[in-house]
């Protein structure tokens, strides 16, 4: 699968120049995007020419209501001799320096930011509140830094985004808490729906994770965060890389590729596909366990209905760890009692959705009569601490209960998600390199999986196990089609309960086939990168 340079064919269009219609302007020429926004309510495009922009303070659009999806309203870098130059190529040159970038609310659509510098300061770019249709394109963003924790763009509450093009990076590390954690793009974390977020094209590296997917644990944890994550460059240099002088021992402040920790109940909706993701190393973290083990990706929490496809990951402890499907834990069992006729109630707030599923219910004595312990049922909510169960989704969307129940059973009810339940993830058309355990880090293996996630047509070279995992429940790990080539082994040795059910017969060892031979180790720390745009051909 040869590496091909070419746009993303769904990226979106920046608006020709239209002076007629457009504020040109200086840092001069206002004191504030307030006053700015108030003296140009009539233009569509606000263009900034060459100079300093953050005196003005975090851009925040008054007159919020944008063009159109095809036309959006730019604010936009100006300057006809180089205004196709990438920001990353202008830097300490002609540069349009801004702070950040706020846009939110239901009624802030259809707007691009292109162009644009932001280094430093503890704030981030954000879009909240609803809004639709907002583009951040061929930006770069570089240099932030917080007590806490760090996020360089953070989108929340908002439908049908766009990251094109950009240049994340360079996360400065707190050094009286090294272990702060950071984002690249953070997207999720809300009692709402998250629809329809692209991240296309985008270079993104030295930030604890180039991209965190995540639910909203302790309200909402099942509302869906659909993303399209593709044609990404996500990496850490050795410059970020912690070296232990007397050993070969490499560790990070830093974490993750992309972090996954929610999804959709719709398939096709997430989707990480034609990236490359290199260079992690475990998280160096003092006085606890690691907070990660150098992934390029992580699937966990309620993560589901995931496609990862075409990606080239290496040059990490790790490829991939499927974690933490909440049979147990903050997202686990729900103690629940019988009240009458179909009700349950829990002892906290549930966090349900109607339609939920499938649940398990699990008891210490009998449960009520007409219920089962091996049954997946459905949830139906009636308020924060009450539901009731159905036989199918659509039982439950319509309202349908399982037959009623006379008696209360006996010992303590709880439910949870069901073991073995679907999660729908596969992961195909992969190449993995030089997956090494850098630190004794009980990784150095390709894939941890757990759940059922579908493993086929992948290309392994160069790493030392193919799995390593020992959960206490685990189920449906599917391997078909995959060709491995200097792997030491299938499975760590220590790793070996439960057995993986990895069949040699439908997969292929290739003792060298040519497939890898530009990537090898030494280009991990040299690899060439092109500010986005990265495609493989199938």
């Amino acid at each position: 699968m040869p590496l091909t340079l070419s746009p993303h064919p769904g990226l979106v269009v920046k608006p020709a120049i239209d002076l007629p219609n457009a504020a040109v302007l200086t840092p001069d020429s206002y004191t504030s995007w307030a006053t700015m926004f108030e003296a140009n309510k009539r233009k569509t495009q606000y263009l900034l020419t060459p100079g300093d922009y953050t005196s003005w303070g975090d851009c925040v659009p008054t007159n919020v209501a944008g063009g159109t999806s095809l036309a959006p309203k730019l604010i936009a870098y100006y300057h006809p001799d180089d205004d196709d130059q990438n920001p990353v190529d202008r830097v300490g040159g002609n540069e349009a320096l801004c702070a950040d970038f706020h846009f939110t609310g239901v009624t802030t659509t259809n707007w691009m930011v292109h162009g644009i510098t932001t280094r430093g300061g503890a704030s981030n770019w954000l879009m909240d509140g609803g809004c639709s249709g907002i583009t951040f394109d061929y930006c770069l963003i570089e240099d932030k830094a917080k007590t806490v924790t760090a996020y360089m763009i953070r989108i929340r509450e908002a439908t049908d985004c766009t990251i094109q093009r950009c240049v994340i990076r360079n996360f400065i590390l707190n050094p009286k808490k090294l272990s702060s954690d950071s984002f690249g793009v953070a997207i999720g974390n809300i009692p709402q729906d998250v629809i329809g977020i692209r991240i296309l094209d985008c270079e993104i590296y030295n930030v604890g994770d180039c991209i965190q997917i995540t639910d909203a644990k302790k309200t909402t944890p099942w509302k869906p965060v659909e993303v399209v994550i593709e044609g990404c460059d996500l990496y850490m240099t050795e410059a970020y890389h912690i070296f232990d002088g007397s050993t070969d021992t490499q560790t990070t402040w830093l974490e993750n590729g992309v972090d996954i920790k929610a999804g959709s109940s719709s398939t096709g909706k997430l989707r990480v596909s034609n990236n490359r993701i290199w260079g992690f190393r475990r998280n160096a973290k003092p006085t606890a366990k690691p907070t990660a083990l150098g992934e390029g990706i992580v699937i966990q929490r309620l993560a589901r209905n995931i496609e990862v496809s075409n990606n080239i990951i290496g040059d990490c402890p790790r490829g991939m760890k499927d974690e933490n499907w909440p049979i147990s834990g903050t997202l686990g069992p729900k103690t629940v009692t019988f009240a009458s006729d179909h009700i349950l109630t829990t002892t906290e707030e549930h966090h349900f959705l109607t339609g939920q599923g499938q649940m398990q219910l699990t008891t210490t004595g009998a449960l009520p009569t007409g219920l089962s312990t091996t049954v997946g049922y459905y949830i139906i909510v009636l308020g924060t601490t009450t539901f009731s169960l159905a036989a199918t989704c659509a039982d439950a969307k319509a309202g349908t209960p399982v037959v009623g129940f006379s008696d209360k059973g006996t010992g303590t009810h709880k439910i949870r998600i069901k073991v073995g339940q679907t999660r729908n993830i596969t992961v195909t058309g992969n190449q993995f390199h030089d997956i090494c355990d850098y630190a004794d880090s009980d990784a150095g293996s390709v894939w941890a999986p757990v759940t059922d996630i579908a493993y086929t047509n992948n290309y392994i070279a160069r790493s030392m196990y193919l799995c390593a995992n020992s959960p206490t429940e685990y189920w449906g790990p599917v391997f078909t089609g995959n060709i491995r080539a200097e792997v030491d082994d299938i499975q760590r040795p220590e790793k070996q309960t439960p057995t993986l059910p990895y069949d040699p017969a439908l997969n292929t060892i290739d003792t060298h086939t040519g497939l890898y031979d530009t990537y090898e180790r030494k280009r991990w720390t040299g690899i060439e990168v092109a500010y986005g745009a990265i495609r493989l051909d199938p």
